[in-house]
């Protein structure tokens, strides 16, 4: 998985976390630290591969973000 499809992984866990209150601007900082620490957990110890829906996603947030997936920057 490159930065974009780890991004996109650590937003749904996030949101997950946070549910019902992500309807209000996003999952918290707290929420998104704990799943990049998901996230670092899968991707160490399992093969993760996006399904093919999110491959379009992926190259969408590659056109925007310019940091990297684990930074708590917007962009």
């Amino acid at each position: 998985m490159d930065d974009a499809e780890k991004y996109l992984l650590r937003q749904q866990i996030a949101c997950a976390l946070d549910h019902p209150s992500v309807f209000m601007g996003g999952p918290s900082q707290q929420s998104i630290h704990k799943a990049i620490r998901i996230v670092e957990i899968l991707s160490g110890e399992y093969s993760v591969t996006p399904h093919d829906a999110m491959k379009a996603d992926a190259e969408h947030v590659r056109s925007w973000r310019t940091s990297a997936w684990d930074s708590l920057e917007r962009t």
